[in-house]
């Protein structure tokens, strides 16, 4: 993620770093607050791409 934020692929390294916690922790999770936490996120929007 840091080297496709240096080329210019993506904005700010760190929200993917959330998404890729986020994402490893659906890998674990199966309750209906954890799923709800993360369909809103505690960023929603904030992840963007070139």
């Amino acid at each position: 993620m840091r080297n496709a934020a240096r080329r210019g692929l993506i904005d700010d390294p760190e929200v993917w770093f959330l998404h890729r916690e986020l994402r490893n922790i659906t890998e674990h999770a199966c309750n209906e607050d954890t799923a709800q936490m993360l369909w809103t996120g505690p960023t929603p929007g904030r992840i963007s791409a070139k």
